[in-house]
């Protein structure tokens, strides 16, 4: 990104941004912003491929001091305390400059959790790309070893590195650990220190469908080796099903071992041209 294009904004938050305006369009022409909570190289993509459409994008950063940002447990813990009420400010900001009152959302990981919680919230949103939600270890780890120890290939590995001295048990060691501490979704929201912004919502079809019902497009996405995508199938895969015959959800799975799509340049592509192709069947009836 260039620094040039950065912008510090915020009332309660300090936040950083990166505007992409459509080229030859007046600000009173501008119906719909979409928000996408990062600054990668798949990010800036999606940028500039989306002004193109007619649309305006922010890039976000909703902590704006580099040092927290880049501590991790520092910024999870800010994610969910206020991650909604920071997002909430971008639009706030995009509405106060340029008049938006629609937006759509895009984050990646706890980002994906933080803009599902706000689109559930706020009645601004009218469109939802969540790129790897995130559900909590204790979920998910269950559903993933369970598949791992009634795998044939996964048994005749292991064997052939017992015999071989090279065996490692930590997969066998997670899935001891997820049977001592097995929770319900409900649980983890109780016990764990994501509390607020950052938790998956319990029973997340009943969600997922209210927000259909209110006439919001949700676009998921996930590497297909994600955990959280394996619980997912496990526990909502026919709600998805039902909720896609409706056309207002999709999900699409990406054959990447990559997390942070950015990080690969194959998986930024795809992923690129599943959300610009997206956004093509949406923006006219948005116009």
């Amino acid at each position: 990104m260039n620094n040039s294009n950065v912008i510090t904004f915020g009332k309660n938050y300090k936040l950083k941004g990166s505007l992409s305006k459509p080229r030859g369009m007046d600000v009173s022409e501008l119906r719909v912003g979409v928000i996408i909570l990062g600054m990668g190289i798949a990010e800036v993509r999606m940028a500039r491929q989306l002004k193109r459409l007619g649309l305006l994008v922010m890039q976000v950063r909703l902590i704006g001091d580099s040092e927290t940002f880049n501590n991790p447990a520092a910024q999870r813990a800010i994610y969910d305390a206020t991650g909604i009420e920071r997002i909430q400010e971008a639009m706030d900001y995009l509405d106060e400059n340029f008049g938006i009152k629609q937006f759509f959302l895009m984050g990646t990981c706890g980002g994906a959790n933080v803009s599902l919680n706000t689109t559930v919230q706020d009645p601004r949103v009218v469109g939802l790309i969540p790129i790897n939600l995130h559900f909590n270890e204790l979920l998910t780890q269950d559903v993933v070893i369970k598949q791992k120890l009634r795998s044939g290939k996964q048994w005749k590995k292991s064997i052939g590195r017992l015999f071989s001295g090279k065996l490692k048990t930590k997969w066998l060691r997670r899935y001891l650990m997820a049977k001592l501490k097995r929770s319900s979704q409900s649980e983890v929201v109780e016990q764990w220190d994501w509390h607020k912004d950052m938790v998956v919502p319990v029973n997340l079809d009943e969600r997922l469908e209210a927000l259909t019902e209110r006439g919001v497009n949700i676009l998921m996405i996930y590497a297909q080796s994600e955990d959280s995508l394996t619980y997912l199938k496990k526990t909502y895969d026919t709600a998805l099903e039902k909720l896609a015959a409706g056309g207002r959800f999709t999900l699409k799975v990406i054959e990447t071992d990559t997390h942070v799509f950015s990080t690969d340049e194959v998986s930024a592509t795809i992923l690129n041209d599943i959300v610009n192709d997206w956004f093509e069947n949406r923006v006219k009836a948005l116009a």
